[in-house]
């Protein structure tokens, strides 16, 4: 077996979480936002999605390593010579207390924090994503409302529209 078929099965899920991140970012780009918008809407939801994602990666890898220490008779070993069961279980234990810190930390004073700066970063970026469906299709599209305009012109202040109809 060549070396690169033993890493082949390895790489697809790295390749296909890599597609999946670009194409949403594509959109984003498509809806008019710039590289450093989407960059900043990236980072301002990371810590939500880290203190969901800690908790189950932290059970997953005490499943794994558990799992695995049992089904190699490692525990009946750890007894037989003399090791308590705490302190083979104490890795974990201080694992799952520092993933609980953590995510107690992020869900109750980073992520809210960032959850606001990422409204204010969506209410301010909100003026540029219709400024860009306005030039390229000529109309926006909000529920039941649709804005026709000619013309869009950008300035310091906003967007001046020609020729609406709404």
């Amino acid at each position: 077996m060549q070396l690169y078929e033993q890493y082949r099965p390895r790489s697809w899920p790295q390749v296909i979480g890599q597609d999946k991140i670009v194409r949403k970012i594509d959109r984003l780009r498509k809806r008019g936002l710039a590289g450093g918008q989407v960059a900043e809407l990236i980072l301002y939801t990371m810590p939500w999605m880290l203190s969901l994602t800690m908790p189950i990666a932290a059970l997953f890898a005490a499943t794994i390593v558990y799992g695995r220490f049992s089904m190699d008779n490692e525990m009946t070993a750890c007894r037989a010579s003399g090791v308590s069961t705490l302190n083979v279980l104490l890795p974990a234990l201080m694992l799952g207390a520092i993933v609980t810190v953590l995510s107690l930390g992020l869900s109750n004073y980073v992520v809210p924090s960032m959850l606001e700066m990422l409204s204010r970063s969506v209410k301010d970026n909100a003026m540029a994503i219709v400024g860009h469906r306005l030039d390229s299709q000529g109309y926006f599209k909000q529920g039941t409302r649709v804005i026709h305009a000619d013309a869009v012109s950008r300035h310091k202040e906003g967007l001046t529209l020609y020729g609406v109809v709404a």
